[in-house]
């Protein structure tokens, strides 16, 4: 049996070439769908975390609500920036939501201030509108504006009204 070799056996310059070329499209289009899966869990993570605050911020709203005596600040159909309830519970009065440098603060009675909103989540608008009589315990519609730090396109608009049980 007889063996021979080919002397010309391999890839040509043009081969090598042209698989590399493959290659390289190969890499470029893989790293873009991955840039791309990679800014959309981005933000969906973003969009969660707006929804969860926004959410918070609601039942928070609310249990301060059921506890309460009384609304003190906004007087009826004056708006304001600041939300202070009368409390039940004197250790909780008053209790004070105010919004600062795109934070929402939570003040209750002399204790410090909780933040209730992540340095990732902009609040970047916060009124509370007085809906009650003067001789009523206090009704107010709430309208806050959070937006994500990480994509301004992302933002929830959080309108609710809250009223006191007589």
């Amino acid at each position: 049996m007889h063996t021979t070799y080919n002397a010309h056996a391999g890839l040509t310059f043009i081969e090598l070439l042209l698989y590399m070329s493959i290659a390289l499209i190969m890499v470029a289009l893989l790293g873009r769908i991955g840039v791309d899966v990679l800014e959309s869990s981005n933000a969906a993570s973003a969009r969660e975390e707006v929804n969860y605050y926004s959410l918070l911020i609601s039942e928070d709203l609310r249990n301060s609500f059921m506890r309460a005596a009384q609304v003190v600040s906004p007087l009826q159909s004056a708006s304001s920036s600041v939300l202070v309830l009368a409390m039940h519970d004197l250790q909780l009065d008053p209790t004070i939501y105010s919004l600062d440098a795109g934070i929402l603060w939570k003040q209750e009675g002399t204790n410090d201030p909780v933040q209730l909103t992540s340095d990732s989540v902009l609040v970047t608008e916060v009124q509370f509108l007085g809906l009650h009589a003067t001789d009523e315990p206090g009704s107010v519609w709430t309208e806050v504006l959070l937006e994500s730090t990480q994509d301004s396109s992302i933002y929830s608009v959080l309108q609710t009204a809250f009223s006191l049980r007589w």
